[in-house]
């Protein structure tokens, strides 16, 4: 099996790595090295360049990696079964393949696990080799409570919801925003006719379905105490915009854009 050798940023992530392969009958003589330098967007992993070129990769609702693209090109495909064994792939081109699938994280070709930083996971039996920290469950390694689908562990410690979370945030935010540029929360009394509250409506149901996938990408970064401080913060900060004062004892609290 190869070596690999990874280069992280102060989150974890990987940012380069460098996969050796020797020959079989000589340990010591390198026949293949295979370079990768990955870029992080909002949901995480946006792509890599690997052998000077770049691949975009396309993700789902969990984060698993499922199509990766050179040129406007399909040149690898990946699908999974709900806890993340491979049902099926596509492309040969070892240049194409990428080890960040299931939910984002680093599939181990030697053992077959998956690394979650915290634990270490068995896609076959849909379990952690590990206890869970968090002690969210009464069992202690299954992963997300047995609900794959709907569930998602970024970092091997905590399950989140994240397509019921998706559709309710996006109604609320949809909601929210609406009520906000009408200055009222009762929608028969909101100006249907100006294109203001369509856009706030728009904008506000994009903006809410993707809280879930910005929520779990911060908390396999920075822990999930720090989301919920930077999270409360900027909630506080703009209400206090909203209201022009930070004592929110004079808040209107009436007022939707608080």
């Amino acid at each position: 099996e190869p070596d690999t050798l990874y280069v992280r940023d102060e989150e974890g992530r990987v940012l380069y790595d460098r996969r050796i392969a020797y020959s079989p009958e000589f340990k010591s003589i390198p026949v293949s090295i295979v370079s990768t330098s990955y870029i992080y967007g909002p949901r995480g992993l946006a792509g890599f360049i690997r052998n000077g070129a770049f691949h975009s990769v396309w993700t789902d609702h969990s984060g698993s990696i499922r199509l990766v693209l050179k040129d406007g090109q399909v040149v690898a495909a990946y699908d999974y079964l709900p806890y993340g064994q491979l049902m099926r792939s596509y492309g040969n081109d070892p240049a194409a393949g990428i080890f960040y699938r299931y939910t984002g994280q680093e599939w181990d070709q030697e053992t077959g696990l998956y690394n979650y930083h915290a634990r270490l996971y068995d896609p076959d039996i849909g379990r952690f080799y590990q206890p869970d920290p968090r002690e969210q469950y009464f069992s202690p390694y299954k992963y997300v409570g047995n609900s794959p689908v709907s569930l998602i562990d970024p970092d091997g410690e905590i399950g989140f919801v994240m397509v019921a979370a998706m559709v309710i945030l996006a109604l609320g935010g949809a909601f929210l925003s609406a009520a906000a540029l009408n200055k009222k929360w009762n929608p028969g009394q909101w100006d249907w006719t100006s294109s203001k509250t369509w856009l706030g409506i728009l904008g506000g149901g994009i903006s809410g379905a993707v809280i879930p996938g910005f929520a779990v990408t911060a908390v396999a970064t920075v822990g999930i105490t720090a989301t919920v401080l930077a999270t409360t913060g900027v909630a506080y900060v703009s209400a206090a915009a909203a209201n022009d004062h930070f004592d929110l004892s004079k808040w209107d609290w009436k007022n939707p854009g608080t």
